[in-house]
């Protein structure tokens, strides 16, 4: 009897070690990846390092400063501008590794604009308002995958295991005009 008992315990124990070896990731890269907190347009999203808004989406072919020495950027593709507000929780964070996600490609923010809300760092609790820009070609504009293109705020280039404000934005319905003007980033009321 108790042999019997001892190969039924051992068939369950193999059985356990297979189950859990086939449902193991299959890669290091996916134990690690951010968790992507949702958001829409006009909504707070509330992660562990941000809380942070998303206001409004642009696509322009020239950027322009509006601050004391204009810069202008004119690009062969096209500017993605998104409006924000964000604010920092626990410490002085920036959205500098911010990404633009369309069909599986992302896009790293534009950090050439002197006024970009990527290279401000406010401490904890100054919610500021502003603009980061991403450069695309101009026929992913026209891709069925740019209706559902994704914003993500991130503080590293990979985060690793932390949530990631997350808002999904249709870049096929935004409004397009030939020229935008990026406002100087300002500090507005907290956002929570």
């Amino acid at each position: 009897m108790k042999r019997s008992a001892r190969v039924l315990a051992s068939l369950a124990a193999l059985a356990v070690a297979m189950i859990a070896a086939a449902t193991a990731p299959k890669d290091n890269a996916a134990i690690s990846e951010p968790f992507a907190v949702h958001g829409r347009q006009g909504e707070v999203v509330s992660t562990r390092l941000l809380l942070s808004r998303l206001d409004d989406v642009e696509i322009a072919r020239t950027l322009t400063t509006d601050d004391w020495a204009p810069q202008t950027i004119d690009t062969t593709g096209r500017w993605v501008v998104v409006h924000l507000t964000v604010q920092t929780r626990r410490a002085t964070e920036s959205i500098s590794s911010a990404r633009l996600v369309v069909g599986g490609r992302e896009y790293a923010n534009y950090l050439g604009l002197r006024n970009d809300l990527g290279s401000i760092q406010n401490g904890p609790g100054i919610a500021t308002r502003g603009t980061i820009a991403f450069e695309v070609p101009t026929e992913l504009l026209s891709e069925a995958a740019a209706a559902k293109a994704e914003v993500r705020l991130q503080t590293a280039v990979l985060p690793s295991l932390d949530d990631v404000p997350t808002f999904e934005v249709d870049l096929r319905a935004a409004p397009r005009s030939r020229s935008l003007v990026i406002p100087e980033p300002e500090p507005v009321e907290p956002l929570g």
